[in-house]
């Protein structure tokens, strides 16, 4: 059975939004003119919305390669092989980060029981199949309860992530109730668009700005960058955005515990590729990690003690640097 994040919010950049519409664009000024942090949230699902585009050291930032991961299901009775809810409809959003072995999701309900099991199946529009991933089940031996606002992450094999990345077509989410115990509401998956509510990523949202000069010791003297971060604490999620110029290929990215000038022991590893069970980076440096409330607790407590570390083959104690900041 895997293992349920439960869910207050949705992952930052990553996250399935919670807006009802699968459009894409954003609001977020990023950057006053004095390198200050000054955001006004972001806004991703109204492209007539006011604001400037979210900018970086270099450049733009490009959420395309997200899409690739996002799949959205419309749930009705009628799709359901045998007796369905007649009534019943919904939608539901589904992030998957294969490198992390996760899939994060969003269920909209209309008419619907309460659900007593939610899961991915492997099978084409009107014939069942086996459960690919389970998002909760509250009826076997060792349920999983259905998170608040039916939001959540769960683990799931990258094999089987990958799969249905590759043929989403040829799995539905099923939603169970009480009432209809062998599926309430079906929908086959296919692809979907982000969306991002600024309210789900403004509390934990960190940034730091990376160069070679504030690492201790040599650091890579023409390096510089930057790291994004949203801390969601009630998720026991740690989600990352980084930007690197003039940097060799990364081999580990952490969150370290110390002040400026100082070196700390490790407080959340983004990844790390030259440990005994390596994580490898993610593609475009984007993704998410579990992490320990506390850890996160404390971390957003106070967060210029803490500074996010980059390193490379060429150098290992780290080759770019910078204090968190809100």
């Amino acid at each position: 059975m895997p293992r349920l994040l439960s869910l207050r919010l949705l992952v930052f950049l990553l996250a399935v939004g919670l807006a009802a519409c699968d459009s894409y664009g954003d609001d977020y000024n990023d950057d006053d003119a004095t390198g200050n942090a000054s955001q006004t949230g972001s806004q991703f699902g109204d492209p007539s919305s006011s604001g400037t585009t979210l900018a970086s050291v270099s450049g733009e930032v490009n959420f395309a390669p997200l899409q690739d991961q996002f799949l959205t299901a419309a749930l009705t009775g009628e799709a359901e092989v045998g007796e369905g809810d007649p009534d019943g409809l919904g939608k539901a959003r589904v992030l998957f980060f294969p490198t992390r072995s996760l899939a994060c999701f969003q269920l909209n309900l209309t008419r619907v029981g309460e659900p007593t099991r939610v899961h991915i199946h492997q099978g084409a529009a009107g014939v069942n199949g086996p459960i690919a991933i389970s998002f909760f089940d509250t009826v076997v031996e060792n349920p999983v309860p259905a998170p608040p606002n039916l939001i959540g992450c769960v683990t799931a094999e990258r094999d089987v992530i990958e799969r249905i990345l590759a043929n989403p077509a040829n799995y539905y989410v099923n939603v169970h109730t009480e009432a209809y115990p062998a599926g309430a509401v079906r929908g086959q998956l296919g692809a979907g668009r982000i969306t991002i509510d600024e309210a789900a990523i403004e509390e934990g949202r960190l940034n730091a700005r990376l160069t070679g000069e504030a690492e201790v010791g040599e650091g890579d003297p023409d390096g510089y960058g930057r790291t994004r971060v949203v801390l969601l604490a009630d998720a026991g999620l740690a989600c990352f955005q980084i930007e690197l110029t003039n940097v060799g290929e990364p081999t580990r990215v952490h969150i370290h515990q110390g002040a400026a000038g100082v070196n700390g022991p490790i407080a959340i590893s983004f990844f790390d590729t030259v440990v005994e069970n390596p994580v490898p980076a993610p593609p475009n440096l984007i993704g998410c990690v579990t992490a320990e409330r506390d850890v996160i607790e404390r971390i957003l407590a106070n967060p210029a003690n803490y500074y996010v570390n980059v390193h490379t083959e060429a150098y290992p104690a780290g080759a770019v640097r910078g204090q968190l900041y809100d």
